[in-house]
């Protein structure tokens, strides 16, 4: 079963012009291309709504498709073919919601009939309160693939106990018709020459090709790990280097003070040598004051011992000069006794 989308329109959907018509023809896959924020994921969400959605939802996966900072209401027209049957599908979300199918220009729905219309003949089911989800549009969910995480997910997560029971059923019937018969026998012993390739008969060991693929994806991982022990040593060493130029940086800008700095300590260095001459200098003349007040003492004290020694010599010369003159006197008495003692 394919589902052929033949057009697709848009208005007020997203940052796309006023109006977008998009003829998609591949029955097999459609891709959607162009540059980056020219509305690829928005006409595919579009898409998905419009298939998926009800049409008087009011969710976040709908007002995520108004044009932003606008309360315009976003509508989609599509057509599309399915199992020889084209349908002609149009849907107005949240203001003044409506929804419209034709189908092959027979039949017609309006309203919660068109919602349910599409969703019948997709096999999906009804979506929840906040949107529909993979598991809920059958397998639609497995081969609607966005730029998002589905695209990434398990794709058997995805699938509803209805849908994954019906996909096992199929893949029964065609493994059944495969295996039967001649085809079965064909099939078993191209299995076993391409088995031969990889495994060894018996031992079921690894040989030929897979042999040699796991010793290069040995090989591979050795190379794996030199390279990230190289990788983790390379970011040490930027990390390293990224700690220096920081620290550089830092140095740059201390420089200015450091160079500031470096002249006070200079110049204080230089008064320091001018203020230790000075010292020296003021050293040699106070030893020279030293010695000259030392030769002083010694002169005043030589002095003092003259004086005193003067004083001594004046005193004794004094002592002398009354002892002198009192024996001139004493003589002088006598030299008259005798005088007068011949006058008698």
């Amino acid at each position: 079963m394919s589902l052929y989308v033949k057009s697709l329109a848009l208005e007020n959907v997203g940052i796309l012009r006023t109006h977008i018509d998009l003829g998609l023809f591949d029955p097999e896959i459609t891709l959607i291309t162009g540059a980056n924020e020219t509305g690829k994921s928005t006409a595919v969400e579009a898409l998905r709504c419009a298939l998926f959605e009800k049409h008087n939802a009011k969710h976040a996966k709908i007002t995520a498709l108004q044009p932003h900072g606008t309360s315009l209401a976003p509508e989609v027209w599509v057509e599309f073919e399915l199992l020889g049957k084209t349908y002609r599908l149009h849907k107005r979300f949240l203001r003044q919601a409506e929804a419209t199918l034709d189908i092959d220009g027979v039949r017609r729905f309006e309203g919660a009939a068109a919602d349910d219309a599409v969703l019948q003949c997709l096999g999906a089911q009804p979506p929840g309160r906040q949107g529909s989800r993979p598991e809920l549009m059958g397998l639609w969910g497995l081969l609607w693939v966005s730029q998002d995480k589905a695209a990434s997910a398990d794709p058997a997560s995805q699938l509803g106990a209805e849908t994954r029971g019906a996909l096992q059923e199929a893949i029964g019937r065609l493994v059944g018709q495969v295996v039967g018969g001649r085809t079965g026998e064909r099939l078993r012993v191209r299995i076993q020459e391409e088995a031969s390739r990889y495994w060894t008969e018996t031992t079921l060991k690894p040989t030929g090709e897979l042999s040699a693929a796991l010793d290069r994806r040995e090989a591979a991982r050795q190379r794996v790990t030199t390279l990230q022990t190289a990788r983790a040593q390379v970011e040490d060493q930027a990390a390293h280097y990224a700690s220096s130029q920081a620290r550089l940086g830092e140095l740059l800008r201390e420089q200015p003070r450091l160079q500031q700095e470096r002249a006070r300590v200079e110049r204080e260095a230089q008064q320091a040598a001018g203020l230790q001459a000075a010292a020296a200098k003021a050293s040699q003349e106070l030893e020279v004051a030293r010695t000259r007040e030392e030769r002083a003492r010694d002169q005043l004290q030589a002095r003092r011992s003259m004086a005193t020694r003067a004083t001594e010599l004046a005193a004794r010369v004094a002592r002398e000069a009354e002892t002198l003159a009192e024996l001139t006197r004493t003589q002088e008495a006598r030299a008259a006794t005798e005088v007068t003692a011949a006058a008698v």
